[in-house]
């Protein structure tokens, strides 16, 4: 998996986005940074597992495919 441009932009987004849930709360004190750090980590969790394994990528791969199929039966 290369890293670049994008994929930092998306987590500066992570941060942008929280940071104005945050801004945006009526009780900042009572913000709940543990839900928002354990959903953070579960979806780089699922992303590793998803993009990582490759039996899971073939899986995707597969899929992707079929639905193409899909796609260019229907033109």
């Amino acid at each position: 998996m290369e890293y670049g441009w994008d994929n930092a932009r998306a987590f500066l987004g992570l941060f942008v986005i929280t940071g104005i849930a945050w801004l945006l709360s009526e009780n900042k004190k009572k913000f709940p940074w543990k839900i928002v750090l354990g959903a953070t980590a579960m979806m780089y969790a699922f992303t590793l597992l998803l993009f990582g394994v490759p039996i899971i990528r073939a899986g995707l791969d597969s899929v992707n495919n079929g639905i193409n199929v899909l796609i260019a039966a229907t033109r």
